[in-house]
């Protein structure tokens, strides 16, 4: 009895006082990496981080449906745009200007932290995340997808990782790497 009232009293103290729900903090790698996320809520700010351990030539593109006709037409417009952005990204959206739904799922539309590379403009326009569920004859699973939406020199580029669950840590873990600052 004596050890289960030294477990109820932190217990009620947890429960009785308010608490502010954690910052949005979300790591995502694939294995082996090839592309990294890394989201983090920063005070009034989040910073959505992309890495692509393999250079940019090998960076996800898009979030639609390709047809034949979008290899010859849309797709290399695409590429050349994302081959103008650097392996390693990092911008920022006003909380304001951001909803997070829970521990992973979040969506920021609008900000001005337009950036330079190598004289090539770089506008993010939005950033999400996804959880996706799958139900097949195979099974159930669920896998995780961040989008990151750049205008690029007045290109539109979404890069677009999808990972499996276990691919992605929040609020906390070891997928940090090369983001520690």
């Amino acid at each position: 009895m004596k050890i289960m009232k030294y477990l109820l009293i932190p217990a009620v103290s947890f429960l009785s006082t308010a608490h502010a729900a954690l910052p949005l903090r979300v790591s995502c790698a694939t294995d082996p990496v090839t592309t990294m996320f890394d989201i983090a809520e920063n005070g009034e700010k989040l910073e959505v981080s992309v890495l692509h351990m393999n250079g940019i030539d090998y960076a996800p593109l898009d979030v639609t449906v390709i047809t034949p006709r979008d290899v010859e037409s849309y797709l290399p417009k695409k590429a050349a745009a994302l081959k103008k952005m650097p392996e390693m990204s990092t911008f920022t959206w006003p909380m304001k200007n951001c909803r997070v739904h829970d521990g992973f799922r979040f969506e920021c539309f609008g900000t001005d932290d337009v950036q330079f590379h190598n004289g090539v403009k770089l506008a993010p326009f939005a950033a999400w995340s996804e959880r996706i569920i799958h139900n097949n004859p195979a099974g159930s699973y669920i896998e995780r997808a961040i989008v990151l939406s750049v205008d690029v020199d007045g290109e539109s580029v979404h890069v677009r990782m999808v990972y499996p669950e276990s691919g992605c840590t929040v609020n906390g873990g070891s997928l940090r790497g090369p983001f520690a600052k």
